[in-house]
């Protein structure tokens, strides 16, 4: 009786521990939040992302040595880990060390890059994409969406804002622009850039007919991401969309007339809403945006080209450029290994202030983080980091296009548009942990009909599962 129960009862596989893993971390991440706020945010969601990778870890761990399941070693996976000891020798080499294993208030120091790279190498091993993935996903950026909406009604979901604040208050009693569970609009925008083009390629090249309502989220998440009116996400889903129209050319004998249409049909309502709609604390009126824009423009502040024409370059870009120059003047300090990760703010040292004329206070705003992925990269991990790192894009992007799987192929434009805004982005631990499960399963050589992943252990892996079981018994 005894061995008749121990035959029957299922054994947690790698495979089914990280798809587990995976969908705690895509519906999780983007919504999870404490009770304090935005002014937790950050430190509420490495919490969440450390706890829930460090039991996926040990589980996995556990079960891969049980059932002799070994990591096969790739050409990325290689690139990653000699990045963690590239980077490694840089955090010990550090003249910061008092940052460079959390990072200056970020949670982007040595020991979250480990993470990262656990992450990847686990899930690229044991992980498959499945096309309930950008469900769940877009989904979870849905809800964000809505609290964003309510949020640009005037009101407080959640709690959020601190005290009485809402997003109105905004540059009056604190810095940036905050909308939905993600926290500042331009990591809101990165997830967005990764979910809305994911979401839209599943839409037309899935092959189930109701792969098109996944259109009902990311219409509204597209028509939200363009409220917020960041730059880089407009340029990221550009990017994205180019890709995505690529694919559909080379794969089309996958669409549907129907859902094409319809596909398109949503996207330019989601557009042409973002012209007539005009969101006010506590009302929303319908009215041409040029219009608006035509009443306010004495009373704005100069644009970005108005400020490099004025020779005010340095302050384009919310001051992106100025803080380029700066930290690009620091580099030969420590070209190679950099001065170590999460070191920015000490690299930079620069304090941005704006007296508020409202409530006569001046708010302050210190620069830890570059605006600018690939330059942190730079700056943090010098030349030899920042290679590994676009090789290993490089390597994606090959791999990618000799890829026939539609279920990966969805990844392309996904990992696209998050590449493109990251020149402008933040590259935190509220985005990251989700861009590099996807990347990480654009990375898996597993395959679904060589293992069913839907269920615990597939027959195959049972029977010889069984089989060491009982020679090591014997």
């Amino acid at each position: 009786m005894e061995q008749e129960n121990r035959k029957n009862r299922i054994e947690l596989s790698p495979a089914l521990i990280t798809d587990l893993f995976v969908y705690v971390m895509l519906a999780g991440l983007p919504l999870w939040f404490d009770k304090g706020g935005y002014t937790n945010l950050t430190t509420s969601k490495f919490i969440f992302f450390a706890v829930t990778t460090g039991i996926w870890a040990m589980l996995t761990a556990v079960s891969a040595i049980r059932r002799e399941e070994k990591i096969r070693m790739t050409s990325d996976k290689w690139i990653v880990i000699l990045f963690v000891i590239f980077a490694g020798l840089s955090a010990l080499f550090s003249p910061f060390q008092e940052h460079v294993w959390m990072g200056s208030g970020r949670y982007n120091g040595y020991v979250t890059l480990l993470m990262y790279a656990l992450l990847f190498l686990g899930v690229s091993s044991y992980g498959t994409m499945k096309s309930s993935y950008p469900v769940v996903f877009i989904c979870s950026l849905a809800v964000c969406s809505v609290v964003a909406v309510l949020q640009l009604l005037g009101q407080n979901p959640f709690h959020l804002y601190p005290g009485d604040w809402n997003y109105y208050d905004k540059g009056i009693y604190y810095s940036s622009e905050f909308l939905g569970n993600v926290g500042n609009v331009d990591l809101f925008g990165a997830l967005l850039c990764a979910g809305i083009p994911m979401a839209a390629a599943q839409a037309l090249l899935g092959k189930k007919k109701s792969s098109v309502l996944l259109m009902i989220p990311t219409g509204l998440c597209l028509f939200v991401g363009l409220v917020m009116d960041v730059a880089a996400l407009k340029l990221g889903l550009l990017g994205a969309f180019v890709v995505l129209f690529i694919l559909c050319f080379r794969h089309r004998q996958s669409l549907q007339k129907g859902k094409t249409v319809l596909v398109i049909a949503i996207l330019i309502i989601s557009v042409v809403s973002i012209s007539t709609l005009t969101f006010r604390e506590g009302s929303v009126s319908f009215r041409w945006r040029q219009d608006e824009a035509a009443e306010t423009a004495a009373e704005s502040e100069p644009g970005d080209w108005d400020m490099i024409k004025n020779g005010d370059w340095e302050k384009a870009g919310s001051s992106r450029l100025g803080i380029w120059k700066k930290l690009l003047e620091t580099v030969p300090e420590y070209p190679w290994l950099g001065s170590g990760p999460g070191t920015v703010a000490d690299r930079a040292d620069m304090v941005f202030e704006r007296y508020v004329p409202e409530t006569g206070n001046t708010l302050k705003a210190r620069v830890d983080n570059a605006h600018n992925e690939y330059l942190e990269f730079l700056v943090c991990e010098g030349l030899i980091g920042l290679c590994l790192y676009l090789l290993l894009i490089m390597i994606t992007i090959r791999r990618c296009r000799k890829e026939k799987d539609l279920r990966k192929i969805i990844l392309i434009p996904a990992l696209t548009g998050y590449w493109i805004q990251s020149f402008f982005g933040l590259g935190l631990i509220l985005v990251l942990p989700v861009v590099y499960i996807f990347w990480a399963l654009c990375a898996s050589e597993r395959k679904k009909e060589n293992e069913n992943v839907d269920s615990p252990v597939s027959n195959g892996e049972r029977s010889r599962y069984a089989a060491r079981r009982l020679s090591k018994s014997t």
